[in-house]
């Protein structure tokens, strides 16, 4: 283990800490949606991007109230992993995570053939649909702007450092944030697939000393599935019949492998034992 290593994770919250602000603001979102549905916003499409935009960052918020409250004993570059991943490292990124995305969509394409989604999931993205530049600008913003970026400091920043500090074993910390991750969108039949989605967004955080590549992909991930939402008509030269069309799941995985090839001199996870500090609130 670096110095490094060890002089970031002095800088995390103890993990009770950490969920404990992680359910404040989930809890004050779903507590808050309803109101700020029903009340100052009209019923249109604006209604849907800035109450999610707004809901997104009540999740945030006691975060940094906890922060401001502390007056300078937690710094949010630390305490988030905000730090600069190294630049040599984001031609690898960008090609694991452009191979991540089709094939994600090609595993999706093949379960929603077993899978029973309620109708009521399938009007929700009806309204996630954008009808002109200005809906779809805002809606990006939204979801693969504020949505990815404060899940990801969240999740990959905050609980995921505190994992660490507390357990000392940086595969069990990423599983355990990816499984609040799972539940806390309660989307029981895509649990699995948000799941595996969190254990990636996990590893590229911790092994790659940052957050930025995590919000890269889920902010990616985000885009990608709202652009195919959005098309009128399947594109022929990628999908037929509902599925992905072979060349592109091969086109896929090469990126991937490549993806992978490329990271290697850069990826490194914490190497345990993590240090057992004193946690104090």
């Amino acid at each position: 283990m670096t110095p490094q290593d060890s002089n970031t994770h002095d800088k995390r919250l103890p993990l009770r800490t950490s969920l404990g602000l992680l359910l404040a603001g989930w809890g004050l979102s779903l507590l808050l949606s309803p109101l700020l549905t029903a009340s100052f916003i009209p019923d249109t499409y604006y209604r849907t991007v800035f109450g999610m935009m707004i809901l997104e960052l009540i999740f945030l918020a006691p975060v940094l109230w906890y922060v401001r409250w502390k007056k300078g004993e937690y710094s949010l570059i630390h305490l988030f992993n905000l730090s600069a991943p190294d630049t040599g490292s984001w031609p690898g990124v960008i090609s694991f995570v452009a191979g991540l995305l089709i094939l994600a969509d090609a595993v999706d394409r093949l379960l929603m053939r077993w899978m029973k989604i309620p109708p009521e999931y399938f009007s929700l993205l009806e309204g996630m649909k954008w009808s002109g530049i200005v809906e779809a600008i805002l809606m990006i913003i939204t979801v693969s702007g504020v949505a990815a970026f404060v899940e990801e400091v969240i999740f990959r920043g905050m609980l995921l450092g505190s994992t660490e500090k507390a357990f000392r074993k940086p595969q069990l910390a990423i599983v355990i944030s990816s499984l609040f991750f799972a539940l806390v969108h309660a989307l029981p039949w895509y649990f699995v697939q948000i799941f595996l989605l969190g254990i990636i967004l996990g590893a590229l955080s911790s092994g790659l000393r940052s957050v930025w590549p995590a919000v890269f992909c889920h902010g990616a991930y985000n885009l990608f599935s709202m652009i195919l939402l959005n098309l009128d008509h399947e594109p022929l030269w990628y999908a037929a019949e509902g599925r992905v069309r072979n060349i592109w799941v091969l086109i896929a995985g090469l990126l991937l492998w490549m993806g992978i090839y490329l990271l290697k001199p850069y990826f490194r996870l914490p190497v345990p034992p993590l240090p057992r500090d004193v946690e104090k609130e």
